[in-house]
């Protein structure tokens, strides 16, 4: 076969240290879809009303979640008005 003789030994570990600038704002990044998708799943409701003249009063609304509990609680609200 082939013969092969070390001739110096030299000490090395392999870790090598560098720098990354981008690294910062990928976690920004990150950080923030992470609380848009936590705050995607917070329900909400709104609710508005217009008085057009002292007859007519328009209320509308929506919601992100339970849409038939909105509309159930419209119904209430509605109903006490009365």
């Amino acid at each position: 076969g082939v013969e092969l003789t070390v001739g110096k030994m030299v000490g090395s570990t392999g870790l090598q240290l560098k720098s990354d600038p981008g690294v910062p704002l990928v976690y920004v990044g990150f950080a923030l879809c992470l609380v848009t998708s936590i705050m995607s799943l917070w329900p909400y409701r709104q609710v508005w009303a217009i008085q057009e003249d002292e007859a007519l009063l328009l209320i509308g609304g929506k919601t992100n979640r339970d849409q038939v509990g909105f509309e159930d609680a419209m119904d209430v609200m509605l109903y006490t008005m009365k």
